[in-house]
């Protein structure tokens, strides 16, 4: 038989319900006042946190101006922070340092032991990003101090391995740099000794001034040999004593002489100052950059010796003093709530349906 919804037919159905819907409601609120008093108190600690820029790891730039460097990590600085902080290597030292599986009262001997620890401990150990791009580091614990113990450790741990991934980076560039600098060693080694035999071969001690030294020699040389050529010819042409015409012919052999191997050397000089500059040049060349090498290789082992900032704390963990939860007047409230609409429901549904005949209908 249909019968059409009515408003006041549920109001009067509640009526006459009214007795068990009452004590059904309130033995569901005595129960859950009694089971929100019987949960355990939790207290949660956090600190926030900001990664800090790879640049602070880094030297000054050598050979160039000092640029202005950033302080605060970007996105991808924060999302590498966060995954470190969500690795398994941040959850066993924590897991290990505080002994959490008696803790927690987990046997760590059984096969499914470890999985009921990281999923409890994933529930109460948390990384979440706030809106202003921090991470908030938060633990939640019975004991407020083991909570913000708990913090501090990770915070540490964390900002430790941050600095070892940095160190390793710095590890391979000096590393690098440092074979860059025996290479550089080696073939300005080899270029030295190239030079030097290619001096010795022609005859070459200072490329820079030598060739005026021998324009010099050879203007003075030639001049002196005309000038005794006449004085040869004055004194031939007067009948001058052959001793003294001797003489002079003596000093112009000695001139020619040494006209003639001042103009081999100057051949020999024209011959290799070429390729000697161009050793020279390269000699120049690779010195500077083995000088500029070093210093970046100096200020690199400096860098990499020396402490560095990977995390910026903007606010720093503290022992919790009021609990997050349960919320006992929530939990309460909200069970209440339920049984009462539950049990209007069923009200009406059990008075909707008391005339029907189920038996027939199971029977067809």
């Amino acid at each position: 038989m249909n019968k059409e919804f009515s408003l006041l037919d549920s109001l009067k159905v509640l009526g006459r319900w009214k007795k068990h819907i009452l004590l059904t409601t309130g033995a569901v609120a005595i129960i859950s006042i009694i089971g929100s008093l019987m949960m355990p108190n939790y207290y949660q600690a956090s600190a926030i946190i900001y990664a800090a820029h790879p640049d602070l790891a880094k030297p000054d730039p050598v050979g160039e101006m000092t640029e202005s460097r950033f302080v605060y990590g970007t996105s991808d600085d924060m999302d590498r922070l966060l995954s470190v902080a969500n690795s398994s290597e941040i959850r066993n030292y924590l897991v290990d340092k505080f002994n959490l599986y008696d803790h927690y009262k987990i046997d760590s001997s059984t096969l499914k032991g470890p999985a009921k620890l990281s999923k409890k401990f994933g529930k109460l150990f948390k990384t979440t990003r706030t809106k202003y791009d921090a991470m908030d580091l938060s633990m939640e614990d019975v004991d407020p101090t083991m909570a913000k113990n708990i913090v501090t450790a990770a915070r540490e741990r964390l900002s430790e391995n941050m600095q070892n991934i940095m160190k390793s980076s710095q590890k391979k560039t000096l590393e690098t740099t440092l074979s860059n600098i025996t290479e550089q060693e080696k073939a300005l080694q080899q270029l030295n000794d190239s030079l030097m035999t290619l001096k010795k071969k022609y005859g070459i001690y200072d490329s820079n001034t030598q060739g005026e030294v021998y324009a010099e020699m050879l203007t003075s040389t030639s001049s002196l040999l005309f000038q005794q050529n006449a004085k040869l010819s004055s004194m031939q042409r007067i009948g001058m004593k052959r001793d003294s015409i001797r003489k002079v012919q003596a000093q112009i052999a000695g001139l020619e002489s040494k006209k003639a191997n001042l103009e081999t050397s100057v051949d020999k000089y024209t011959q290799g100052i070429l390729p000697v500059r161009v050793l020279e040049q390269g000699q120049r060349r690779i010195s500077e950059e083995l000088s500029l090498a070093k210093e970046r290789y100096k200020r690199l082992k400096s860098s990499y010796d020396s402490p560095f900032t990977a995390l910026h704390i903007v606010e720093t963990e503290a022992v919790p003093v009021e609990k997050s939860r349960p919320k006992r007047s929530i939990l309460v409230l909200g069970f209440t709530l339920m049984a009462f609409l539950l049990s209007c429901l069923g009200a009406i549904i059990v008075d909707s349906t008391k005339d029907i005949n189920w038996r027939e209908i199971y029977n067809g």
